[in-house]
């Protein structure tokens, strides 16, 4: 299985656009932030989250490309994606 490791802000990956990659391009990516932040789906709307209350944690308010419910990353969580089968965090 090709396979490769990436890092970076949550930001820069969540805007990775793996979809997009030629056909021999890795099939399975380990994404690993280096910082923390809420990430909400392309459609949540922002008022889900208290924007003031994570201003004061330093954390950053992400909007992924898909859809889904939004959750947390973190240093130290990895993101994997099989290339068209989702995004599954950790």
């Amino acid at each position: 299985m090709n396979a490769v490791a990436r890092s970076g802000t949550v930001r820069e990956l969540h805007e990775l656009d793996l979809l997009a990659v030629a056909a021999d391009a890795p099939r399975v990516w380990w994404l690993r932030p280096d910082d923390a932040a809420i990430v909400l789906g392309s459609r949540q709307r922002d008022d889900l989250v208290d924007l003031d209350e994570c201003d004061r944690l330093g954390l950053r308010v992400v909007r992924r490309r898909s859809g889904g419910g939004g959750h947390s990353q973190r240093t130290g969580s990895f993101t994997t994606d099989t290339r068209g089968d989702g995004v599954n965090g950790s």
